[in-house]
């Protein structure tokens, strides 16, 4: 029998600027239709507070639900957020494709 509650989720494990550690699930639908949307913007385009605002989204489903606080989102600049959201995105890809 498959039991959504006994199994084991991936999660990506990442740690803030003032060293709080995270576990970052695999998305659910709405981050992950965030994610695809994201994706699709072009440089010129880009909106430090929408990109800023997904991150949010994705922290805040980490599974210790631990609050990420407003001060620990502004201490995360344009290149910590790029490198997080490619770093994301490769672990749901590579948990998409992994037969297991």
């Amino acid at each position: 029998m498959l039991s959504f509650r006994k199994r084991k989720k991936r999660t990506m494990e990442i740690e803030l600027h003032d060293g709080t550690k995270l576990r970052i699930p695999m998305p659910n639908k709405d981050v992950f239709d965030d994610l695809k949307e994201a994706s699709k913007i072009s440089e010129p385009d880009i909106v430090m507070d929408d990109l800023a605002d997904l991150v949010a989204a994705i922290l805040a489903s980490n599974t210790g639900k631990i609050a990420v606080t407003e001060e620990q989102l502004r201490e995360l600049d344009l290149e910590d957020i790029k490198d997080f959201l490619e770093e994301y995105a490769a672990f749901v890809t590579k948990g998409l494709s992994d037969p297991n």
